[in-house]
């Protein structure tokens, strides 16, 4: 489910959108407001169930797409609607929502975020800050983040293969089914 929202907005940012060219383009220390740039927000949602009690509207911030399909990010001084309609923000580019309190967005992300504007989606890891409960927002896809050595592009040998073959079956061993991984595994492998 998609859970990064970018939006045009008229203020300006360091987050935009070159018309010209039709990419995305983020600078750490500007401000940009001219007619070359279309400024952007990013607001990336968490998808927790909300209550039906619109006092959860009170603190915080939330993105709504009313039924025409407009966009609507709701404040404490904005209009309620239905909570059901909407995602809560956990993390922004727009500084309003950041001096209310949502957190910000950091650089590395945005840096990534310009190289691949089509991800829609990148998973959430709250986290307990201080004994208060307070929560910090990480984002937990480390596939975004950069290229880092990994388990996945370890070599394994032909034993350690057919034992981890062998284990991923659930139903019990016998030495016809281990004749048939084995059968199997060298049709497959890599000669």
């Amino acid at each position: 489910m998609k859970n990064i929202h970018v939006l045009p907005t008229p203020k300006p940012s360091r987050f935009t959108f070159i018309k010209y060219y039709s990419y995305y383009r983020f600078r750490e220390d500007e401000f940009i407001n001219d007619d070359a740039h279309q400024n952007q927000h990013i607001y990336i949602t968490s998808d927790e169930a909300l209550p039906y009690d619109s006092s959860i509207f009170d603190s915080g911030a939330f993105y709504h797409i009313d039924p025409v399909g407009d966009v609507h990010i709701i404040t404490k001084h904005t209009f309620k609607p239905n909570p059901h309609f909407c995602k809560r923000i956990i993390l922004t580019t727009d500084q309003d929502l950041i001096k209310d309190g949502v957190q910000a967005i950091d650089d590395e992300f945005l840096e990534w975020f310009v190289k691949n504007p089509s991800c829609e989606n990148i998973p959430i890891i709250m986290t307990t800050v201080s004994k208060e409960s307070t929560y910090k927002t990480n984002i937990g896809f480390e596939s975004w983040r950069k290229e880092e050595p990994s388990q996945d592009n370890r070599m394994y040998s032909e034993e350690e293969v057919l034992d981890i073959l062998r284990k991923s079956h659930s139903i019990e061993q016998t030495s016809k089914m281990d004749s048939w991984i084995t059968k199997w595994f060298e049709q497959f492998k890599k000669k």
